[in-house]
């Protein structure tokens, strides 16, 4: 447990670099992430007088997914927030059903909306929310959807119900991190309300400190696999193509899952590396298509590229990688060669250059857009839960 104390009044994309700063300085003394949480820098409820005023609304935050909680705590200070954490996954696991949902709330009612927090957050897998919606919890409640919002989820009718009747809550609001994620739901039959609904990337924060990297690596190529899995794209695809290139010696394989296009939309990693000044290489999008059809990967774009053909949608404008937003800063190549002469461009060619340069401008844009979205969020959140002059509860 920590109270964070971090530079305040920032705000747009030079604070968030402050911001990394600061909290990586706290994360280098953090062991336990899975248990880690803030302490609230007020425990009195923002519906109860204070000396100075209303005390700032207590903000739960629910996430079991460090990425999202690295940036979380980056958009909490920014807008110097008042919040700590739970990790659901100390109540449930993945997709929980009507009757475990029921049997969390018995046993940890008091932690999912009790008396010691006026708002709430559920991120990246909001299936864990289920306790607190289907059990009648009131406080203002805000479902954070950085990944499929029925992941793992095995009784869809009555779940799909349970967040149809979660949008027509006007103190249930939404965030989805890309573009996808709304037309998604809406393909399953959840429709969110506009009035209630925000797009909100994530911030690309840098909270780990960086690791020095090993002498000759700025030169190298990094491909990111995971060499356990059955199957993984990068490794039966991409690496077989670069040794028949000769590029290998260039290339830095790191054991990680990374996944690039294949996995649709919103990579972490993706807003991260771009705002660090990373450099992304990726095949264009009917390279894509072509890799797709040929090699059978990419299962999850399936279901987006056969509705965008059938209803005559921009398959890109769903997908973060082909995005407008973030193509000026991608470098798209358009068959296995012509990766190979991209690889083989010196270090001082300007082209890497522009494409860092647009990367940081990109992600300065959607840094100043997410935080001014989560700050009206909040405002509007804090006004449902808060008595006073900025509403009732």
């Amino acid at each position: 447990m920590a109270v964070l104390l971090l530079p305040r009044g920032l705000d747009g994309a030079t604070s968030v670099v402050d911001l990394e700063a600061a909290l990586q300085r706290v994360a280098a003394g953090i062991q336990n992430w899975e248990d880690w949480s803030p302490e609230l820098k007020s425990r009195d409820s923002c519906n109860s007088p204070g000396r100075s005023g209303p005390a700032p609304a207590r903000v739960r935050y629910f996430t079991r997914h460090t990425g999202t909680l690295w940036d979380w705590m980056c958009v909490a200070e920014a807008l110097q927030l008042n919040w700590d954490r739970q990790n659901p996954a100390r109540f449930n696991g993945y997709g929980i059903g009507v009757a475990a949902a029921d049997d969390v709330w018995r046993r940890n009612a008091s932690a999912l909306c009790g008396p010691d927090s006026d708002v709430l957050i559920h991120c990246d897998t909001v299936v864990d929310s289920r306790p607190a919606l289907q059990n009648g919890c009131t406080k203002p409640i805000i479902l954070q959807v950085t990944n499929r919002f029925d992941w793992k989820v095995h009784d869809r009718p009555a779940y799909i119900e349970l967040m149809r009747t979660a949008a027509a809550n006007e103190r249930v609001f939404w965030v989805t991190n890309n573009p996808f994620e709304q037309l998604y739901m809406q393909g399953e039959g959840v429709t969110l309300p506009p009035s209630r609904h925000y797009m909100l990337r994530p911030l690309g924060a840098a909270v780990l400190p960086g690791r020095p990297l090993g002498e000759g690596a700025a030169r190298r190529f990094a491909v990111i696999s995971k060499t356990h899995w059955r199957r993984h794209p990068d490794r039966d695809l991409l690496l077989p193509q670069i040794k028949k290139l000769g590029l290998e010696k260039m290339v830095e394989v790191y054991e990680n899952h990374y996944g690039g296009p294949e996995t649709l939309v919103s990579v972490m990693s993706q807003y991260e590396t771009l705002a660090a000044g990373g450099v992304l290489i990726v095949p264009s999008f009917p390279f894509f298509r072509t890799l797709r059809n040929r090699h059978h990967i990419g299962s999850s774009t399936l279901p987006l590229l056969t509705r965008a053909k059938r209803e005559g949608l921009n398959a890109t404008k769903y997908m973060e990688f082909y995005h407008p937003d973030f193509a000026p800063a991608m470098v798209y190549f358009t068959s296995w060669q012509h990766l190979g002469r991209i690889m083989r461009l010196p270090a001082t060619d300007p082209m890497w250059e522009a494409k860092r340069a647009a990367g940081r401008r990109a992600m300065a844009a959607v840094r100043q857009a997410t935080l001014e979205g989560w700050q009206a969020l909040m405002a509007h959140v804090a006004a449902a839960a808060c008595k006073g002059p900025t509403g009732s509860a």
